[in-house]
C-alpha cells in the first residue's frame, strides 16, 4: 500500500507542476513580471507551504507536549538543503539554470543574509520567540524589498491567450493537487522509512526536508522542461530564503526551539557551503550552468546523505 500510495503522490506531483508552471508563465507575461520574480514571490511560498506546516505542526505538539521542538528545524534546514543541492543539481543536469548579475546579487544577498540571521539565533543552542519574530521579520522585510524591485530582471512579453483570471486559477489548483500530492509521498516515505528503523533525527533532516521539497523538484524539473529556467531558479531561491527565515520563525514563535548539535555545526555549515558554491557557478557561468556543475552539486548532496544516514556527521 505504501508503495502504491508513493506511485500516486509522485504521479500528482508531475500533474500539478504541468498546472503551476502553465499559470505562472501566464501571469509573468501578462503583468510584465520577470518569472524570476514570479518564481521567488509567489511560487516559493505556495510549493513551501510543507515545510511552514510541518514546522507549525511541530511546532504546535511541542507547545502541548513539552517537547523540544526540534524537527521543525531540522526539517526546514532539511529542505532547505534538498532544495539547493539535490534538486538544483538534478535541474541542471537537465537544462540551463541562469540568473543576471542584479537578480543573482538581490537574492543571493537574500540567501546568505538569511542563513546568518538564522546561525546566529541558533548559535546559544535554543531559539526564543523573539528570535522567532526578528526571523519572521527579516523575510517580511525581503518581501518588501522583492515587491519593489520586481520589474528589474527581465522584460516579458503581453501574453493574451490566458486570462488573469484563468491563470489564477491554473496556480491554485496546481498547488492544491501538489499539496495533497505531497501529503500522500511523504506519509509513505515516512511509514517505509520506519519500518526500516531509520532514526528520528534522519526522518526529521533527511527524510522529511526531502520529503517536504518535492513540490520544487517536480516544479523546477517541469519548468526547465518547459524552458522556463527563471521560474525554477526562482522558485528554489525563494523557497530557500522563506525556509531559513520563515519556517522556522513561525515555529519559534509559537514554541521555543532547542538546536541540536549536530543541526548547528553541521547541517547549518552544510548549507551555507552548498549555498555558496552554487551562486560561485551562477555568477562563474552567466550564460548557465554547466552539466558538470549540477553533478558536483550533486556529490555533495549525496555525500551529506550518506555522512547522515551513516552516522558519519
Amino acid at each position: 500500500m505504501d508503495i502504491l500510495l508513493l506511485l500516486i503522490g509522485l504521479l500528482g506531483l508531475g500533474g500539478s507542476a504541468e498546472l503551476i508552471v502553465r499559470g505562472a508563465s501566464a501571469l509573468a507575461r501578462r503583468f510584465a513580471l520577470s518569472e524570476t520574480f514570479v518564481g521567488v514571490a509567489i511560487l516559493s511560498i505556495g510549493t513551501d507551504l510543507p515545510e511552514i506546516a510541518i514546522a507549525v505542526d511541530a511546532s504546535v505538539r511541542s507547545l502541548m507536549n513539552g517537547g523540544e521542538g526540534g524537527i521543525a528545524l531540522g526539517s526546514a534546514i532539511g529542505s532547505s538543503i534538498a532544495q539547493i543541492s539535490l534538486v538544483l543539481g538534478a535541474v541542471s543536469l537537465i537544462g540551463l539554470l541562469y540568473a543576471s548579475r542584479r537578480a543573482l546579487a538581490l537574492y543571493g544577498t537574500g540567501l546568505v543574509g538569511a542563513w546568518a540571521l538564522l546561525f546566529a539565533t541558533a548559535y546559544s543552542g535554543d531559539m526564543s520567540r523573539l528570535e522567532g519574530f526578528l526571523l519572521t521579520a527579516a523575510y517580511a522585510a525581503f518581501f518588501i524589498l522583492l515587491l519593489k524591485n520586481r520589474n528589474s530582471t527581465d522584460e516579458p512579453e503581453e501574453d493574451t491567450r490566458v486570462s488573469a483570471r484563468s491563470a489564477w486559477l491554473m496556480l491554485l489548483s496546481g498547488f492544491i493537487l501538489l499539496l495533497i500530492a505531497t501529503e500522500m509521498t511523504v506519509i509513505s516515505v515516512l511509514s517505509l522509512a520506519q519500518e526500516y528503523g531509520i532514526s528520528e533525527a534522519t526522518i526529521s533532516v533527511v527524510i522529511l526536508g526531502l520529503g517536504s521539497s518535492l513540490p520544487e523538484l517536480s516544479l523546477s524539473t517541469w519548468a526547465i522542461i518547459r524552458g522556463r529556467a527563471g521560474l525554477s531558479l526562482g522558485n528554489l531561491m525563494g523557497s530557500n530564503i522563506l525556509d531559513t527565515l520563515l519556517a522556522p520563525g513561525l515555529a519559534a514563535l509559537i514554541s521555543p526551539i532547542i538546536v541540536e548539535t549536530a543541526t548547528l555545526w553541521v547541517d547549518l555549515p552544510v548549507l551555507l557551503g552548498v549555498t555558496l558554491l552554487v551562486l560561485a557557478f551562477l555568477w562563474l557561468f552567466p550564460k548557465g550552468l554547466r552539466r558538470w556543475n549540477g553533478a558536483i552539486i550533486l556529490a555533495v548532496y549525496v555525500t551529506y546523505v550518506f555522512g547522515r544516514f551513516g552516522g558519519g556527521f
